[in-house]
């Protein structure tokens, strides 16, 4: 009832207590469709490959956050999740008409960087409340995996106001499937992904004001995320 009154459509794929042509039922089924397009894609052309599934919370508020070293990451992740999740995507990808249409009609949340994403920010901080999984990059933008990076703070601050868990991912291979600069992906190069152990920060919203915590909470995430292999 509280995402209904939030205007925040249910977190599952299946919504069979809605009318027929209701949009949030019409949405759920785009999500089934496009996991299960991606997860062929991804078996077919990158022998995809999924360690520690059975770490994944089925149900809860639940941020996934994960390393970025391409741009077929947000893909490999929705294709390897057992449950659905709004995946936070840049501006560019709602540039296309077709992608726009793809990414608003599965429920994913849009980011504008010009405006600081406080509005991406508020709406995954919704969707968390009403039990969803959130999908987020905590560098903000690709990174080799070599590289040091500076961390957003988003992810802490969606984790003190939701006090949900999260979920450490780790993608391998596809910096090769899909390299910096390139807009077609090479079949044959192989992906693997493989989650962590989920975990609460132990930080408060009060701690939003200090920057040293948040920091240090970033880098947490961070750690556990490339301690995976």
């Amino acid at each position: 009832m509280a995402a209904a009154i939030e205007g925040i459509p249910p977190p599952t794929w299946y919504t069979p207590e809605l009318p027929l042509f209701h949009p949030w039922r019409r949405s759920a089924r785009a999500y089934m469709q496009l996991h299960h397009g991606l997860l062929l894609y991804m078996r077919l052309a990158h022998r995809f490959q999924i360690d520690d599934m059975h770490k994944v919370p089925f149900t809860g508020p639940l941020l996934i956050a994960g390393n970025h070293p391409s741009l077929l990451d947000p893909p490999a992740m929705l294709a390897a999740l057992p449950r659905r999740a709004a995946v936070l995507s840049a501006e560019w990808t709602f540039s296309y008409p077709v992608l726009r249409r793809i990414m608003r009609g599965t429920g994913m949340i849009f980011v504008d960087r010009n405006k600081g994403g406080a509005t991406a920010l508020r709406r995954a901080v919704k969707m968390l409340e009403a039990g969803w999984a959130v999908g987020i990059y905590p560098q903000g933008t690709l990174v080799k995996d070599d590289e040091a990076s500076q961390v957003k703070q988003g992810l802490v601050q969606m984790a003190a106001m939701s006090g949900a868990q999260i979920l450490p991912l780790r993608t391998f291979g596809t910096d090769l499937a899909l390299p910096y600069g390139s807009k077609i992906p090479r079949p044959g190069k192989p992906v693997r992904i493989k989650f962590g152990d989920p975990f609460t920060l132990d930080i408060t919203r009060a701690d939003l004001r200090d920057a040293a915590k948040v920091a240090a909470a970033s880098q947490e995430v961070m750690d556990r995320i490339y301690s995976l292999d």
